[in-house]
């Protein structure tokens, strides 16, 4: 895993992964199950983290595959939670 981690050049965090370039030049995970790509509206800092809150620009999604969710304190699909 690269990100989260400091790394010695930038391009190093692209190094695992099939990423690609979008048309806007902006990379994505191919093989994510969903990609969005957002322009910031705000950042909030919070101790030593900062939050991204974003206006959706586009957003592709995979080949469809089973969710796994975390809800109510456990892992599950979304048929179990709604029962």
């Amino acid at each position: 895993m690269t990100f989260g981690r400091e790394v010695d050049h930038p391009a190093d965090k692209f190094a695992v992964g099939n990423w690609r370039r979008a048309v806007d030049g902006l990379p994505y995970l191919a093989d994510a199950q969903s990609n969005l790509a957002c322009h910031v509206a705000s950042v909030v800092e919070h101790g030593t983290h900062s939050i991204f809150v974003g206006n959706c620009e586009t957003i592709t999604n995979g080949q469809a595959v089973a969710l796994l969710l975390y809800a109510n304190g456990a892992y599950a699909t979304l048929a179990e939670i709604d029962r």
